[in-house]
């Protein structure tokens, strides 16, 4: 799709979208593919032009060219008409002396993996004594019979007129508040990424401008044309809350009709003793030690790959989370069926850090400013990631080169070859073994206190949901079918 979106902004403006896959569809077959991959593709498009058959690909421009159609160019050259074939439409702009088939070298150096960004200053003779100098913003519009236009991005609905002025400064602002109200990084880039499609979606309007209906119209968006889960309409509404109050300036204090959206109960997805054994038999190395982790303390994925040397006691048999979810700490047990594997990974990770002090690179990060307190504690051997990174990696907030924690889609990939291994049709994913782990001890008799305190739940009708998962639902309860 990404490579059909790339020739459409190329060579297909103005043209309705069907006729675009078409003449795409004919460009294809020039490097003569196999049948099944052009029914792979012919495949694709379908499903992504399904319900769009009315639209265009036009190209919006900060200037208006023809009364009620931004954007288009209204008389193209002759001999760009002229040049074009039924299968591969000339581009809009051309120029007199141009290969129909080549791409244009205006268009060449364009981002066309960011058409929110990529902007172009183009100038192209249209007669002897008219030129045409415009900077465009090559983003897609689609324009349907009574409808308002609307451009269609990564981020969802843009307005066609563009972004806030200000959006830039507000951008920066909400991050400054969030960093300021030690917020993690993670709630960081998702505030950040709901409120950008927020004034993406409002339009160039002025802050005293923006308020409940804004918020309102864009709530209505999400739900009803995206069909976002209620999780995710509940983070953008949180998002926005913190943005009117913190940057704005201005809380959203008559948003009583707004009302977030209502989760179901949804019970966890638990594996059974056996499935457990079958899933971490077909693990192995650094991956298969923290999913034993994972199951065997009922760690948190984030939890596992920010733990530190420091926080693992091998004297007492017991792991100390810090800074878990909400900013608490608790302490969890050491599994006995880990330890020697642990304590081999350490003494190989040893040899890491000792090669990193060699080569006189900067600590690993450290929270609360202590690298400014204790400028050398970053390079301390208690300090270090007992999960590291194997490449560097820069600071996305202090830019500094450093070994950062390992990612966490090397653990979602492991979990999903060893679900798929052990012929586990359930859907299991990392936080999967947690919720096994809680589940498994209530079943052995665990008091459900105790197993409250090790998940580290501040409610404990959160924990209490594992009792409806359990093996035994209840003392002496059979199904009366098993007695017919």
């Amino acid at each position: 799709m990404l490579r059909f979106v790339n020739y459409a902004r190329i060579h297909c403006e103005l043209l309705d979208l069907p006729i675009s896959v078409e003449a795409y569809l004919a460009f294809l077959r020039q490097g003569n593919p196999t049948d099944w991959q052009v029914d792979q593709v012919k495949l694709a498009l379908h499903l992504f032009s399904r319900g769009t058959e009315r639209w265009q690909w036009i190209k919006a421009s900060k200037q208006t060219s023809a009364p009620g159609m931004p954007g288009i160019i209204p008389n193209p050259p002759q001999h760009a008409q002229d040049s074009a074939s039924p299968h591969q439409p000339a581009p809009l702009i051309s120029s007199p002396n141009r290969d129909p088939g080549a791409v244009d070298p205006l268009m060449a150096n364009l981002d066309l993996d960011n058409p929110l960004k990529a902007q172009i200053a183009f100038g192209a003779q249209t007669s002897e004594n008219q030129l045409i100098n415009r900077e465009l913003i090559l983003r897609y519009r689609v324009k349907a019979s009574g409808v308002n236009a609307g451009v269609i991005s990564a981020l969802g609905a843009v307005s066609p007129a563009g972004p806030p002025p200000e959006m830039d400064s507000w951008i920066e602002d909400t991050k400054r508040a969030l960093r300021l109200n030690h917020y993690s990084i993670r709630t960081e880039q998702s505030y950040i990424d709901q409120t950008r499609r927020f004034l993406l979606f409002t339009g160039p309007v002025r802050a005293e401008e923006l308020g409940e209906a804004q918020v309102q119209r864009f709530l209505e968006y999400l739900a009803i044309q995206r069909m976002v889960s209620a999780s995710t309409q509940n983070q953008a509404f949180s998002a926005l809350l913190f943005f009117f109050k913190r940057v704005l300036k201005r809380p959203l204090m008559d948003m009583a009709e707004t009302v977030r959206a209502s989760k179901g109960r949804r019970l966890p997805e638990v594996l059974s003793r056996d499935e457990v054994k079958r899933f971490l038999a077909q693990t192995e190395g650094t991956s298969g030690l923290m999913l034993r982790l994972l199951y065997g303390a009922g760690l948190r994925l984030m939890e596992c790959i920010r733990l530190r040397v420091k926080e693992v006691d091998f004297d007492r048999g017991v792991i100390l989370v810090r800074d878990g979810k909400g900013g608490k700490d608790r302490v969890v047990m050491l599994p006995g069926a880990v330890r020697s594997g642990l304590q081999q990974h350490l003494e190989r990770l040893r040899v890491l850090w000792l090669q990193d002090q060699e080569a006189k690179l900067d600590g690993v990060w450290l929270p609360d400013a202590l690298d400014v307190k204790y400028p050398n504690a970053g390079r301390d051997w208690r300090w270090q990631w007992v999960f590291p990174a194997k490449a560097l990696s820069v600071d996305p907030r202090s830019g500094r080169t450093r070994r950062h924690h390992l990612n966490d889609n090397t653990l979602h990939k492991a979990v999903k070859a060893a679900a798929l291994q052990a012929g586990i049709t359930k859907s299991v994913s990392a936080h999967t073994l947690r919720h096994s782990f809680a589940t498994h001890l209530l079943e052995s008799g665990t008091d459900i206190r105790t197993v409250q305190e090790l998940l580290g739940h501040a409610s404990l009708e959160t924990t209490q949901i594992y009792t409806h998962v359990m093996q035994k639902l209840g003392i002496g309860v059979q199904s009366p079918l098993d007695g017919v």
